[in-house]
């Protein structure tokens, strides 16, 4: 959800139902994660608590299609009471976008490198 011009804020709740009396149970997680955003970089800042205990708060960059992030960015600063730590890195690749480029044509579509206009992929609005 957009809440000022280029800053986002995201939200996801997990929540663990009990079905059986052995399985494998998930922790309960509520992750709240604003983001500032441009079209070639951004920075985010995830703010997770795990099983209504544990609060972490992590780091992340984006630049071009390249990201390196944190879900723990205090376990590189504090020593005292250390409980895990990452590194993520990955590409962030747009399947939808990959060899089109913006072009004529009567719909105002998209059209690929051999000028044929495909529809445009319509977003949902919830």
């Amino acid at each position: 959800m957009q809440v000022l011009h280029r800053v986002f804020v995201g939200a996801l709740l997990t929540q663990r139902v009990p079905l059986l009396h052995r399985s494998l149970k998930r922790p309960n997680t509520l992750a709240i994660v604003p983001r500032f955003e441009r079209r070639w970089a951004s920075v985010s800042l995830p703010i997770v608590l795990n099983d209504w205990q544990s609060l972490r708060v992590g780091l992340a960059a984006r630049l071009g299609w390249l990201y390196v992030g944190t879900d723990n960015i205090g376990s590189f600063v504090k020593k005292k009471r250390f409980t895990g730590s990452d590194v993520y890195v990955g590409l962030k690749i747009n399947a939808f976008s990959m060899g089109l480029r913006r072009g004529g044509g009567s719909s105002g579509g998209h059209s690929t490198r051999s000028g044929r206009n495909l529809r445009k992929i319509k977003c949902y609005e919830f």
